[in-house]
């Protein structure tokens, strides 16, 4: 396409010269088309890569949408060998083939998220009036479970009420969580506060380590990027959505998400307004 513009313009000015005598009017209409060829490839490369950008989130739907199907076959039989292996010394294989599908679901709902969300349907949440603390308290102790090398610690303030989606908060709590234990300095606490005032109420989760810099602070937030140059081969290799997911649940919401990193400690703090 853009070779084909610069075609145009070449053959244009090329028959421009021969019937033309340059003149200062002359040269204005020059510049006047050149700016209008540069306008239309502008706009044309817009449209295509918005197009590219529409069709690639559309693929990556349909991929995610039918790997479902199989997965939770999977998901399914694994459960049923756990449960018929126990205590036999093929448990540990099951209970690995078991967590892996659960991580495999979780990764495909991440990308189901991430790609409704880029096709402009924006993050879907269902508002229900609850009490925030006593349920991020529940997750807080999912993390404990999923995470037996990391201490958490938890502490919630009172009235933490409000019209929110505690499902998706939750969601974003783990994925907090999970990232502080992966990248937060080995034998240290992974922090989770709940505080509320009269017209929010909000999470903070921190971890200890090594401060980031303000270019990674900038792109934490980006999809498909990862936290750490020293992650693990299979993190790098896996989708950097789950802080991504965070900041559209927290918009979903009315709210804001950000990161500090300072004095060794790194913090993500979620502000909610109480009501939409």
């Amino acid at each position: 396409m853009v070779a084909e513009y610069r075609a145009l313009r070449a053959s244009v000015l090329r028959r421009w010269s021969k019937h033309e005598a340059f003149s200062a009017a002359s040269i204005d209409d020059i510049v006047r088309f050149n700016e209008a060829i540069d306008q239309a490839v502008a706009e044309s490369l817009a449209e295509y890569s918005a197009e590219v950008e529409s069709w690639r989130q559309i693929f990556l739907g349909a991929l995610g949408h039918d790997l479902r199907g199989p997965l939770t076959a999977v998901v399914f039989t694994a459960d049923v060998l756990v449960e018929k292996t126990r205590g036999t010394p093929f448990a540990r294989q099951a209970e690995r083939i078991s967590s892996g599908g659960l991580r495999m679901t979780r990764l495909l709902d991440d990308l189901l998220g991430y790609c409704k969300s880029k096709l402009g349907a924006g993050m879907e949440i269902n508002r229900e009036q609850c009490e925030l603390g006593p349920l991020i308290g529940e997750e807080v102790e999912l993390l404990r479970a999923a995470h037996p090398d990391t201490s958490f610690r938890f502490k919630s303030s009172e009235h933490t009420d409000g019209s929110f989606d505690a499902s998706r908060i939750r969601e974003a709590v783990h994925n907090l969580g999970t990232n502080a234990a992966k990248y937060g300095q080995a034998g240290t606490d992974v922090g989770v506060e709940v505080a509320s005032n009269a017209e929010e109420v909000r999470i903070t989760v921190s971890n200890s380590g090594a401060p980031l810099t303000e270019a990674a602070l900038q792109s934490l937030f980006d999809p498909l990027r990862r936290g750490s140059a020293d992650a693990s081969k299979d993190e790098r290799l896996s989708l950097g959505l789950g802080l991504y997911l965070v900041r559209e649940i927290a918009a979903a919401h009315g709210g804001a998400v950000n990161a500090t990193s300072a004095d060794g400690v790194t913090r993500f703090a979620i502000s909610l307004p109480r009501t939409s």
